[in-house]
């Protein structure tokens, strides 16, 4: 597989954290919830977790506490596209191939369902041939963005990470040592691809939150440098699940980072973890 072209895209909002706490706090919607809820926002968002903003899709960002079925799912509808249309334009450009070349897009979501699939919407935003054919992959949960190279499923830790629906809303299942083992699973992808850590340049993981990857740097033996993407990444925009990693890509080719062996990775509900070895020219 080559890689000849990589585009990000993100919602245009950006909020520091402080700024998202003091915009939610004074908002009505804040007095429907409990003490307990109350908490845990303000230690999210003025915590010390190593997230400094969050790009959101929220107009305003008030909109946070509108969390029906219907009304999330038509702020999806309305921005996904958007955002992953862009992306992918970015990609083709980069790779110099024309939208009638391409006979073929996959989509991988990681948790909201259209039908038709996410994949007509950004067909058609890049003008794809009419008998193109397009492939949604869904229910891969927070590892889709690497779904389909080196996988490890651990079905027996499955009740550690995974989605659950609960009044029409998809909730997030995580259990406390989670970090723990996607440094686990994580190094052992690595060694499944029989390459030791001297002979990686570059690292890009799942910017899963600051205790994955301080787990995942100690596991390893890396030190901070090594994972400065996939922190910066976290700093800048907060957990974007699996996508986070190819943002980190991205950083890493923007530096010109030294070409050579690079590990890209992520994790997911299942339990997965999921590696690719890249060889940059």
């Amino acid at each position: 597989m080559f890689i000849t072209g990589l585009g990000t895209a993100d919602p245009r909002l950006r909020h520091t954290q402080r700024l998202g706490w003091d915009a939610i706090r004074p908002s009505p919607g804040r007095a429907a919830h409990s003490s307990r809820s109350h908490a845990i926002l303000r230690k999210v968002l003025t915590g010390n977790n190593g997230i400094e903003a969050r790009h959101l899709a929220l107009d305003p960002l008030s909109e946070v506490f509108e969390f029906t079925p219907n009304a999330m799912h038509a702020r999806f509808k309305r921005v996904a596209p958007q955002t992953g249309g862009e992306a992918a334009r970015l990609a083709l450009a980069e790779s110099g191939r024309r939208p009638e070349e391409i006979g073929s897009l996959v989509v991988a979501a990681c948790t909201v369902y259209l039908c038709p699939g996410l994949s007509s919407y950004i067909g058609e935003r890049l003008g794809l041939p009419r008998n193109a054919q397009l492939l949604d992959l869904v229910g891969l949960g927070c590892g889709a963005a690497v779904p389909t190279l080196r996988t490890l499923h651990v079905p027996e830790a499955r009740e550690k990470l995974r989605f659950d629906s609960r009044a029409g809303l998809l909730r997030n299942i995580l259990a406390p040592d989670v970090p723990v083992l996607s440094a686990g699973f994580a190094v052992d992808v690595l060694d499944r691809a029989e390459i030791a850590p001297p002979e990686i340049s570059e690292w890009l993981f799942h910017s899963g939150g600051r205790d994955v990857l301080r787990e995942i740097t100690e596991r390893i033996g890396l030190n901070e440098r090594a994972v400065r993407h996939s922190t910066e990444v976290l700093r800048e925009y907060g957990n974007m699940s699996s996508p986070s990693c190819l943002f980190s890509l991205r950083r890493a080719l923007d530096e010109n980072a030294d070409g050579g062996k690079w590990w890209l990775a992520s994790f997911g509900a299942g339990f997965s973890s999921q590696g690719a070895l890249l060889e940059v020219r």
